[in-house]
């Protein structure tokens, strides 16, 4: 339990650690899966920059989010399409395919399918009013720009949330 708090603590300060694993037991008297509508949604975050992606992560697990990532837009469609994610945070300016592509293919495989659509968050450097223009037609829903504070990146994933 010590190293996990340890490393917990370690990874909240900002330092990654790689390549290391652990193990704990919890101490719990029934497990029982909980009912899906009690499960918190199901994020995706493709950012390619693990300086930006790791505290996002932090962030996002910290408010009870589960977290799956990708580093670029072509794993970022293959994860849409294989899990219905309630909220996706695209970065603008992924490798093999940039965070507008992967939206316009995620909006298309949805429409094809007859899914509801997933609310996406555009995240970039960028604040130019054309970057957002250009997300907003590639079917996100919101835009957000890093440097985020922790309660901005939250708002907008509760904005598309309450949205649906």
């Amino acid at each position: 339990y010590r190293s996990l708090a340890k490393a917990t603590r370690r990874l909240r300060s900002g330092v990654l650690l790689a390549g290391m694993s652990f193990c704990y037991t919890s101490r719990m008297n029934e497990t029982r899966p909980l009912p899906a509508a009690a499960l918190p949604p199901r994020v995706l975050l493709a950012d390619d920059s693990a300086v930006c992606r790791v505290p996002a992560e932090v962030v996002l697990r910290d408010a009870g989010y589960r977290v799956d990532r990708v580093r670029d837009g072509r794993t970022a469609f293959d994860a849409a399409a294989m899990v219905r994610y309630g909220v996706i945070l695209l970065e603008l300016a992924l490798p093999r395919a940039c965070g507008c592509e992967a939206a316009r293919r995620i909006r298309g495989w949805e429409e094809a399918h007859g899914l509801p659509r997933v609310p996406i968050v555009a995240v970039t450097r960028d604040r130019a009013r054309a970057d957002r223009e250009r997300a907003l037609a590639a079917g996100m829903d919101a835009f957000v720009t890093k440097p985020f504070r922790p309660g901005e990146l939250l708002a907008a994933i509760g904005v598309v949330l309450d949205a649906e």
